[in-house]
């Protein structure tokens, strides 16, 4: 029993900021508040609900989280930081390209990267995450969430990753551009079949289908004007 002791002295000395390596609640925590203390609450109290489930209830729970995991995933989708992780919770850490990253999420309980939408066929979900503390820190300074000009000069990453579209706004913009095509899919079928007929009839045969998702002829005509 005797020979426990000094190990759990070194323990307690040890910095978590110093830590090479953060998990996915710790990096949140960072991004959140900019304050090493949560990184050491975090290290010191693991069970006391200063985990992954913490940042989506609890006494953390009106603090945005959300937001810190799309700052977060800006960051990887956009090669600022990288990750490794379990793939499907087997194996050694592997590191997850950047480009995976467009098609994951993250899922609170337990911290992991998960696919986004309805599970696809051999799809992956990633767990154990674990970012470099040091590339974090150089993306989110200790500013307490507001960045000055000579941070943003001395960090070009925060300037482009703030002017990066949000997640939500991608999928709605990919979402618009998907039924534009299904628009002019449909107007080609039309005037295969009708050569004489002209734009705006098309449109107008369009606007009464389901694919128009209730928008009007006329914005539909200017989706597919150019029709050949």
């Amino acid at each position: 029993m005797i020979g426990f002791f000094p190990r759990v002295k070194i323990m307690s000395q040890f910095d978590p900021i110093n830590s090479p390596f953060w998990n996915l609640s710790q990096t949140l925590l960072w991004i959140l508040y900019r304050d090493p203390k949560w990184i050491r609450r975090y290290q010191e109290e693991p069970d006391t609900g200063l985990g992954g489930d913490i940042l989506y209830g609890g006494s953390f729970k009106v603090q945005n989280v959300h937001s810190a995991e799309n700052e977060l995933l800006q960051a990887l989708q956009t090669g600022k930081i990288n990750a490794i992780g379990l793939q499907n919770g087997l194996g050694d850490p592997i590191d997850i390209a950047t480009g995976t990253w467009a098609y994951l999420i993250f899922k609170s309980i337990p911290p992991r990267a998960a696919p986004s939408g309805a599970p696809r066929k051999g799809s992956s979900m990633y767990s154990q995450l674990q970012f470099q503390s040091q590339d974090v820190k150089n993306i989110w300074p200790t500013t307490g969430g507001t960045n000055t000009d000579q941070e943003i000069e001395q960090n070009p990453h925060i300037d482009s990753i703030s002017k990066t579209p949000s997640i939500k706004q991608q999928a709605k913009e990919l979402k618009t551009e998907e039924r534009y095509k299904t628009w002019q899919k449909e107007a080609k079928k039309f005037k295969r079949k009708h050569p004489n007929w002209s734009v705006t009839r098309i449109a107008e045969s369009i606007a009464k289908m389901d694919i128009a998702k209730g928008r009007k002829a006329d914005t539909i005509r200017r989706q597919i004007k150019n029709l050949k």
